[in-house]
């Protein structure tokens, strides 16, 4: 919710996203047992048409808090830190130093928002 409030989303559509998200529960039906109910109180839902949405935001916020005051490359004049498509981000920096100090200011970011970098998946 703070990145919702940070992102400037109307408080009457973030109470429509809490009813969505954080009053869910599943039900799973496995062969020959009863139904187990579970209540998922992390992520969003996959094929919900506002999860990439939300994704994007949450990513857009923890990005700008986190590398604003970092070094990139000089792209006509404007600090260019990071670029972005969909749920894939590209970060950019002059050196190998400045690099891995960007990755760990994203991955200490990623933690205080209860989010995890997948390192198998990071690539340089």
């Amino acid at each position: 919710m703070e990145v919702l409030i940070k992102a400037g989303v109307p408080d009457h559509e973030r109470r429509d996203i809490v009813e969505l998200y954080w009053k869910q529960t599943t039900k799973m039906k496995q062969i020959q047992e009863l139904q187990r109910i579970s209540t998922s109180l992390r992520s969003v839902r996959q094929g919900c048409i506002l999860s990439p949405s939300i994704l994007i935001r949450y990513s857009e916020i923890l990005l700008q808090e986190t590398l604003e005051e970092k070094r990139g490359i000089s792209l006509n004049g404007e600090n260019i830190t990071n670029v972005r498509y969909a749920d894939d981000t590209v970060i950019i920096a002059e050196t190998s130093e400045s690099l891995q100090q960007m990755l760990d200011s994203i991955a200490e970011s990623c933690k205080t928002y209860g989010m995890e970098m997948n390192a198998k998946k990071t690539k340089i």
